[in-house]
């Protein structure tokens, strides 16, 4: 009886969702002045139906942020509680091949922050806002010409 009790429970699977981890350097523009500001560490768990994208500064832990995105209805929502929807397609591609969309709040407020561009497979690449600092993640270090790229398709 108990050999077959130790059957049942070996034959058991336990479904672990995947979590994958990289690395991205925030840079921040303010004032037309764009710095290295630190380098977040990005765990990305992936269920069903959504993706949890948690970026943990290495720093300062009171800068993480939480992000999920929902697979169905394509929206992403903040750690703060705000929402975000696609307003324009793949209006951005990096050189490893990923397409950003750029997305906007669903309920904007004056000091929300937004365009924000995003990719299932990487994340947010730009945080940006009018009354706020613009913050881009990105996957290589000192690549400054690609943040002003970004920088130029969001301002200009």
């Amino acid at each position: 009886m108990l050999s077959d009790v130790q059957e049942k429970y070996n034959e058991q699977t336990f479904v672990q969702n995947p979590t994958i981890s990289e690395t991205r350097y925030l840079y921040g523009l303010f004032n037309d002045s764009l710095k290295l500001r630190t380098e977040y560490r990005l765990s990305k768990t992936i269920t069903d139906s959504v993706i949890m994208y948690n970026y943990i500064s290495e720093t300062d832990l009171s800068r993480s942020l939480k992000i999920g995105y929902n697979l169905n209805s394509k929206i992403l929502s903040f750690d703060i509680g705000s929402q975000y929807e696609v307003d324009k397609l793949k209006v951005l591609s990096d050189s490893e091949g990923n397409s950003f969309d750029c997305y906007k709040m669903k309920n904007p407020i004056v000091d929300g922050i937004e365009p924000t561009l995003f990719n299932e497979n990487y994340g947010v690449l730009a945080l940006t806002g009018a009354l706020n600092p613009s913050a881009f993640f990105i996957s290589k270090k000192d690549n400054v010409s690609f943040v002003r790229q970004i920088e130029e398709i969001l301002y200009h």
